[in-house]
């Protein structure tokens, strides 16, 4: 039996208009293989630069546009970065000292403390992580050294 790959678009992942998962990514395919296995985003960056390629579409090419883009991700990694310690807790171990109480459209931060001590942003913060966790077991799912923690994963209940 002769197995085919079909391409999808992972959940709450989008692209651009014009695009299907089956042409990036045979078009991803394609960079890896002609690039000895080793896809990198440069690499992807580099090919998509052509008008006529296939992933051309999927890059915003106004540097002024992009670079807004850029600075809202290094806000977004900045905000992410930050952890504090709670020194006097039972564990003095690191936290996040801020969460996504937003949604994807409406990205809003607030402080953890803040988000827990609210029953409506904890609840969001607490779907967040377990769709988080879903998603790990998902990508891990063919790895049988991480069977149990993925069943476990599976019954958890919120």
């Amino acid at each position: 039996m002769t197995s085919t790959m079909v391409y999808q678009l992972k959940e709450g992942a989008r692209l651009k208009a014009g695009a299907t998962p089956d042409v990036v990514g045979g078009a991803l395919e394609i960079l890896r293989t002609e690039n000895d296995g080793n896809l990198t985003p440069e690499v992807v960056v580099t090919a998509a630069q052509k008008k006529r390629h296939p992933l051309h579409t999927q890059f915003v090419w106004d540097d002024t546009k992009a670079a807004k883009a850029w600075r809202l991700n290094e806000a977004r990694y900045l905000i992410r970065s930050i952890v504090v310690q709670i020194v006097g807790e039972e564990t003095e171990e690191p936290v996040r000292a801020f969460v996504k109480v937003g949604t994807e459209t409406t990205p809003n931060y607030t402080a953890m403390h803040v988000a827990m001590s609210d029953t409506e942003m904890r609840d969001i913060v607490l779907k967040r992580a377990h769709k988080e966790l879903l998603d790990w077991s998902k990508r891990y799912s063919n790895m049988i050294e991480f069977a149990g923690i993925i069943q476990f994963i599976k019954n958890l209940k919120l």
